[in-house]
């Protein structure tokens, strides 16, 4: 079997696709049903069940990372967007210009999210003791609804591509 056949393509961009899904499924998870959730768990109990819960979900999605970004290159490669003038001056060039921006500001955030606030954001995840105060709180709200959205318009820009 060919390695660039449509049969190895529609495998990469199952792969792919199940990934990024995956990865956004977690977040809607965690941000929106077991953060909820853990508010009406004792203080303490709360905070070592999410810290606990987002390190799994952190070393899941630290491979899920190469998977999006490799079958990604192979279906730039298949659709012909690898070359800059395919990239830069066609529809299709541009949408996929618009994914890979959304996806940098996902997997930025990411990588970025365990030392926003000197890693004080509300799960605490640094295994202190202080309460989180106000601010920390709104700036994890921010990055969840910030990364959910950059990975919803990566996934919508994927989606009109085709391929």
């Amino acid at each position: 079997m060919d390695f660039w056949s449509p049969d190895i393509h529609f495998i990469m961009t199952f792969f792919h696709v199940f990934a990024a899904i995956f990865w956004l499924a977690w977040m809607v998870f965690i941000f929106f049903i077991l953060r909820p959730v853990a508010t009406h768990v004792a203080g303490e109990e709360a905070r070592i069940f999410m810290v606990h819960i987002r390190r799994r979900v952190r070393k899941f999605v630290f491979w899920l990372i190469p998977i999006i970004l490799l079958t990604g290159l192979y279906n730039m490669h298949y659709l012909g967007l690898l070359k800059g003038h395919s990239l830069l001056n066609t529809p299709v060039g541009h949408r996929m210009l618009g994914k890979l921006g959304a996806a940098a500001v996902l997997f930025g955030i990411y990588y970025l999210a365990p030392f926003a606030m000197g890693g004080q954001l509300c799960s605490n995840e640094s295994g202190g003791k202080s309460k989180p105060n106000s601010k920390a709180k709104k700036v994890e709200v921010l990055m969840h609804l910030v990364a959910f959205t950059a990975g919803c318009i990566a996934a919508y820009l994927g989606i009109t591509i085709g391929g």
